[in-house]
């Protein structure tokens, strides 16, 4: 195991694969992975505590064995995960400035090269016990996460609801009141765009939000529209 502590790291874009590395109070800064076309980036065995991010964004890869503990956003842009994929990956504490993307952007990536990875992502998860284990984590800026199988998420079930694409067929959801919260933007996304039948949707933990955004969460589970738990 490679153990980092108190380091800086820079990436360039070429693609990496890592495994076996512990990080902690570790910033990295404008670090990008770009897509392997008709491939995959892979970080297996990393574990990572109290660490920034500055700028940054990884492509098409494959997170295997993760952990990744208080994450914490140094200026505007959240942490892009575009085109990627998840196995037994682990959020806890405060994860800031998050954004799981389904696909890379359209001027970087063919047409064909783009189905191609959609096919793989639908396979990779056929096999998957579980992705991603957020039950322990909060969300100060909010997160989505409409490119992970809702069904392979282990969540808080108190505050973070599964919703299933046949419950948004039955029901009138975008005729409710979603106030200032945005979960209706999240739940359009997941709609429109996700590869699969249901999906976690969390609330901001910020004060200044959390509480509109757990009562529109309860509401929707009243209305049928996210599981009642």
């Amino acid at each position: 195991m490679w153990r980092f502590e108190g380091k800086t790291f820079w990436h360039n874009g070429d693609p990496l694969s890592l495994s076996h590395v512990s990080a902690n109070n570790c910033a990295f800064n404008q670090c990008f992975t770009r897509s392997v076309s008709r491939g995959w980036n892979r970080f297996s065995d990393i574990h990572l505590d109290n660490v920034s991010h500055w700028n940054c964004e990884v492509t098409g890869c494959v997170f295997d064995e993760v952990t990744l503990r208080h994450l914490k956003k140094a200026g505007s842009a959240p942490l892009f995960l575009n085109a990627s994929v998840f196995r037994h990956v682990t959020l806890e504490g405060n994860i800031s400035g998050l954004k799981v993307n389904r696909s890379e952007l359209e001027t970087l990536v063919q047409e064909s090269d783009r189905k191609w990875r959609d096919e793989q992502i639908v396979a990779f998860y056929s096999s998957v016990d579980w992705a991603l284990d957020i039950s322990k984590a909060k969300f100060p800026n909010g997160a989505t996460f409409e490119a992970i199988p809702g069904d392979k998420v282990v969540r808080d079930r108190t505050t973070q609801a599964l919703i299933r694409r046949e419950a948004l067929s039955a029901t009138n959801w975008r005729a409710l009141d979603y106030g200032q919260t945005a979960i209706d933007i999240a739940i359009s996304w997941f709609e429109t765009g996700s590869l699969f039948d249901a999906v976690v949707v969390v609330p901001r933990s910020s004060s200044k939000y959390r509480q509109a955004d757990i009562a529109v969460i309860e509401m929707l589970r009243r209305q049928g529209v996210a599981e009642p738990d």
